[in-house]
């Protein structure tokens, strides 16, 4: 019973494996794990980084978030985040 599950396993990882290098060398790759997670209209600016994003100075990011108060913060452990689509960004 032992070698059965064995097998089906080895067979099972060879199977991801050989999924997975199918796409190794392509220009244009399937769906990665940073693509599943990166879903633009979810995506989360910190605050630190709005500069980033914004092309404006540290100073002027703060003063553009200043400005309008109706786009809502989201606070994550402690650190400050903003959603991207909300800031029409990109």
């Amino acid at each position: 019973m032992d070698a059965i599950i064995l097998a089906l396993s080895i067979a099972g990882a060879g199977y991801f494996i050989g999924s997975g290098l199918e796409n190794f060398k392509s220009e244009q790759p399937g769906k990665g794990i940073s693509q599943i997670f990166e879903d633009e209209s979810e995506q989360l600016i910190k605050d630190t980084d709005l500069h980033h994003y914004t092309g404006l100075s540290k100073e002027g990011a703060r003063s553009l978030i200043n400005a309008y108060p109706d786009v809502p913060p989201m606070k994550i452990n402690g650190n400050v985040y903003y959603h991207k689509k909300t800031l029409m960004i990109g």
